[in-house]
């Protein structure tokens, strides 16, 4: 459904990057999921490490991974996007796929960007070097 959209971008350079994190039960689950309809970039399958320590850090998962993940309560359920600001890695949502919903690729990007803009206007207040 989203397949075409390109990156968000402020004033021609790239600020937010989709990169996809498998809950897929195989490697080859994970390809042809994403060869079909995600061409983003991706954690490797094999890079379990990784995979589960981002799935850790944001409390999103599949349902069938708690426990092995040692996850009590979790934010959010598959699928999930987690938007963040390429440069400054802040959170700009943890609840993407909603905005993807409700508003549309194009609408939400704009809505991302312009939550981007506000945290680097706090953040240069309190530091000249940002």
């Amino acid at each position: 459904m989203y397949e075409n959209q390109q990156p968000a971008s402020a004033y021609g350079e790239k600020v937010i990057e989709i990169v996809y994190i498998s809950s897929d039960r195989c490697k080859e689950e994970m390809e042809n999921y994403r060869t079909k309809l995600h061409p983003w970039l991706a954690i490797p399958f094999d890079n379990a490490t990784e995979r589960n320590g981002l799935k850790k850090y944001f409390g999103i998962c599949a349902a069938s991974e708690m426990s092995s993940l040692n996850i009590s309560h979790r934010l959010d359920g598959i699928p999930s996007l987690v938007v963040l600001d390429v440069y400054t890695q802040d959170i700009l949502t943890t609840n993407g796929i909603a905005g993807l919903n409700k508003y549309g690729p194009k609408d939400v990007c704009q809505m991302w960007l312009n939550k981007r803009n506000v945290l680097m206007n706090q953040n240069d207040k309190h530091n000249p070097d940002y």
